[in-house]
């Protein structure tokens, strides 16, 4: 029989007792878990890339309390509502906070696991060469972006939920249950709320009944009614959550519906041609010219087309499997086709990582094809071409894991092969600027802007560039454009008013701040910059209300901690105002200034309650020591410190020797104000002004 899933074989069967079979398949189960970490064990001591600080360790979403109810409840708290995925994100960071090995070490395990169950999955289905079709998803070189790119936490996670609800789904297909059918339907939604193109579920469910049957009976659509319902709902939300809240439109985006078509058309051909022949794989593929002129494109679409008309009427001498296989690569793809607006789709209207479950339409193809046309014979023959199959895939996945080893490596490699990308020439710029190579970095922007002209981001890296330089007023030029082409991008926005702060234009620059604040309410360094500028132009009531949200939403940064416990000291909140220096000098205990601060509290607070001159001595003599006692405020502070634990004798000694250092470099302003401080020590009573530098 060739029409359905299983073929007639005429050869007779040895019985394997169960308990063999069981060892045998857990030890195949272990080794494709072992080649898999084998294969990625350069992606696993890799480091982050690209967008990956955001979903690890930027967002308030991720790193706060209240965390998990805004990624839950809040759309927009975090770049995607895939609030499973960001829960894990939200999990692990408490666990390596912002080392990468434990998020490169859940990505591999993950799709380790998805491959075991894919192979259980086609072995129940009876499918001929379930393990080499799922051994070669395992180590694919296609999956690397996928697995060694911590982003893609979301289509590991996802994938996963997905692989195990087919599986369950297959079981109740067999026998009925309803735990089996709740079960199915739980790690769907789970899989959706990982990433949504997780969707075409209960479609590739439908295609696997009629492979087996021949047909589909009402009795196996309505099970997959709720399936279909959440399914349709997901597909609507992320794309208006892509538009809304990722910026998802524009000109760059505005295709029509023949365009799209073109769009699908290659890009199906690509991923294809990518699976047949993994090389080279790319970050960022060149983004295509699309035009309904170009007769051209239409005959990738016109490929499929034909396709699929002879897959169907050859499916009763083929057998159903081939047209199956086709269907589900499609149509598991579809949302990332270019009929629906995804933020990606700026840089390219192809990435690997978008057929990573789409994939194993074709793989099972190839290995079903292979198992019964080459490996049906002679098991050394078998065994050596399965070997040198795996080994090839293996071996290309590890040196393509190691293109990923950290940013610089990616988009050096990136450049090499797609010379055109300007997010690698952006991406290389922002990363060589903070090497200190800004003369690079401005070539590499320089090359950007002349090919994506309209890329706002090339030109804010040109400003910060120039900034570095000293050319403020040039910069201020760049970042003018760059505002002019994006209007709402906080970063650009607050480069700007920081430029303009620097140069004394204190006012023009609030008006920037502010306008990033409204751009991103969340966002930290708006708020935090608005807060310095309030604090120059001496209104310290409307920063403490930005230093406050500052510390909401980053409370793991203590410079608005030291900020919040300056003012406070000035409204007379020592209560306060010791609690935020303390936070502070918590979150960063090598600052010596900071430490210095909380020791002057400490011991110069008019209110002797919270006054504590033997906690101010501890902070201040592990300044001076850190300092080697070469600065004369740190040893005026420790001479305060005594003072406020009344240990006067010393404090005057300390005291003379700061004024000692302090005239010996002509800094005859500190030394006057130690003199004072020194006269009050001498009467046995503490001082309340600090020296200024």
């Amino acid at each position: 029989m060739k029409s359905g899933g299983k073929e007639h074989d005429p050869k007779p069967r040895v019985k394997i007792n169960g308990s063999v079979q069981i060892r045998r398949d857990l030890g195949l189960g272990c080794l494709m878990v072992f080649i898999v970490f084998l294969a990625y064990l350069p992606a696993i001591k890799a480091d982050f890339i690209w967008d990956d600080d955001q979903h690890v360790g930027d967002k308030s979403a991720l790193t706060g309390l209240d965390g998990l109810r805004r990624i839950w409840f809040e759309i927009g708290a975090v770049n995607q509502y895939y609030p499973v995925t960001h829960s894990a994100f939200w999990l692990m960071f408490r666990f390596w906070g912002m080392i990468p090995f434990g998020y490169h070490l859940v990505n591999v395990a993950l799709h380790a696991l998805s491959a075991v169950l894919l192979w259980m999955i086609l072995r129940r289905l009876a499918i001929p060469g379930a393990f080499l079709a799922a051994a070669v998803f395992a180590l694919h070189p296609v999956h690397v972006e996928s697995v060694a790119w911590v982003t893609e936490l979301k289509n590991c996670l996802s994938g996963f939920f997905y692989i195990a609800a087919f599986l369950v789904y297959v079981r109740y297909m067999e026998k009925p249950a309803g735990i089996f059918y709740l079960l199915a339907f739980i790690l769907y939604l789970l899989a959706l709320l990982s990433k949504t193109v997780t969707c075409s579920l209960p479609a590739a469910i439908l295609l696997v009944i009629w492979y087996k049957k021949g047909r589909i009976a009402k009795s196996d659509i309505m099970p997959l009614v709720p399936f279909f319902l959440i399914g349709l709902l997901a597909g609507i939300l992320t794309p208006w959550v892509e538009k809304e809240h990722i910026g998802a439109s524009g000109q760059e985006w505005h295709y029509g519906l023949w365009p799209r078509f073109l769009i699908m058309g290659r890009a199906i051909w690509f991923y294809a041609a990518k699976l047949l022949w993994p090389h080279p794989l790319i970050f960022n593929y060149p983004r295509w010219t699309i035009s309904i002129l170009a007769w051209g494109q239409y005959v990738y679409l016109l490929g499929i087309v034909v396709i699929l008309i002879l897959l169907w009427l050859k499916r009763r001498r083929t057998g159903r499997g081939p047209i199956v296989a086709v269907l589900f690569f499609i149509g598991t793809l579809f949302p990332a086709l270019g009929f629906f607006n995804i933020y990606p789709l700026r840089y390219s209207f192809v990435a690997d990582h978008f057929q990573y479950l789409a994939s194993i339409g074709l793989i099972v193809l190839f290995a079903s094809l292979m198992e019964k046309k080459i490996l049906s014979g002679n098991n050394i023959i078998r065994i050596f071409l399965t070997t040198v199959l795996l080994s090839c895939a293996g071996v290309k996945t590890w040196y393509q894991a190691h293109t990923y080893l950290n940013a610089e490596v990616l988009f050096r490699y990136t450049l090499e092969k797609n010379p055109s990308s300007w997010l690698a020439l952006n991406s290389l710029g922002l990363i060589l600027f903070n090497q200190g190579k800004v003369d690079e970095s401005i070539a590499l922007y320089r090359q950007s802007i002349e090919l994506k002209p309209d890329d706002d981001v090339a030109y804010n890296g040109m400003g910060a560039a120039l900034l570095k330089q000293g050319k403020a007023e040039d910069a201020i030029k760049y970042f003018q454009k760059a505002v002019e082409l994006n209007p709402d991008y906080d970063v650009t926005l607050c480069n700007l008013g920081n430029t303009l702060s620097h140069l004394g234009r204190k006012e023009e620059a609030n008006q920037y701040f502010l306008k990033a604040v409204v751009a991103d309410p969340d966002s930290f360094a708006a708020h935090y910059f608005l807060g310095n500028n309030y604090m120059d132009l001496g209104q310290n009531q409307k920063a403490l209300k930005h230093y406050i949200k500052a510390v909401q939403l980053n409370p793991g940064y203590a410079k608005p901690h030291q900020k919040l416990g300056e003012i406070y000291y000035s409204l007379g909140s020592y209560g306060k105002s010791i609690d935020h220096y303390r936070r502070a000098v918590k979150i960063q205990p090598q600052w010596l200034d900071l430490k210095s601060d909380l020791a002057w509290v400490l011991s110069s607070v008019e209110d002797e309650k919270f006054r504590n001159g033997e906690e101010a001595v501890r902070l201040a003599e592990e300044v001076c020591q850190k300092d080697e006692g070469k600065n004369p405020i740190y040893l005026d502070i420790l001479a305060a410190a005594y003072a406020a634990a009344g240990r006067y004798s010393e404090a005057t000694q300390t005291g003379q020797k700061a004024l000692r250092i302090a005239e010996s470099k002509g800094a005859q302003n500190i030394a006057g104000v130690i003199k004072k401080h020194i006269e009050a020590f001498q009467q046995g009573r503490p001082w309340t002004q600090k020296p200024k530098p």
